[in-house]
Formats: C-alpha cells, sequence, structure tokens
C-alpha cells in the first residue's frame, strides 16, 4: 500500500466446518462496528474514527433477512430499540 494512512488489519479465518453448523458469530455475541459514519440519520461525517460496541443479530430476523445479500460474508448486529 503506498498510503501511509491505510493498513492492513487482521481477520480471523472460519473453516468451513464452523460455519456449516450454523451462524458465526453466533447470535448475540458482541462485535465491533468501526468507522466515519454519521453518527445519526442524515448527520455529518465525523472527523474522528468511531466504534460500537453492538450484538449479532440471526440472519433470519425481520430486521437483518431483507439486508443480507451473502451470509457467507455479512453478518447482522445492532442493538435491541436501535440508537447505535
Amino acid at each position: 500500500m503506498d498510503d501511509p494512512y491505510v493498513s492492513s488489519i487482521c481477520i480471523p479465518s472460519v473453516s468451513q466446518a464452523i460455519l456449516s453448523a450454523g451462524e458465526w458469530p453466533s447470535v448475540g455475541t458482541n462485535v465491533v462496528a468501526v468507522g466515519w459514519g454519521t453518527l445519526s440519520e442524515g448527520g455529518s461525517l465525523p472527523t474522528t474514527l468511531r466504534q460500537v460496541t453492538v450484538q449479532t443479530v440471526a440472519y433470519q430476523a425481520s430486521t437483518c433477512a431483507p439486508t443480507m445479500v451473502n451470509w457467507t460474508v455479512q453478518l447482522c448486529a445492532g442493538v435491541s430499540g436501535g440508537g447505535k
């Protein structure tokens, strides 16, 4: 990479056996989302990198299923009642 502000990160590998056994990570697992997204709908972008801890949601959940394109590379997460 030529950009001094961009670098690689390590992502854990998951075997096909684990993926075949059910959802991974398990529903209700705490995960961390990191980014520069808006903090409110229609809000401006922050200048500071942000992070939030949310819980994984079942792929079949009504809030998740319509947004899934490829469950082998996507997961759903959020908090009950929204707001994060």
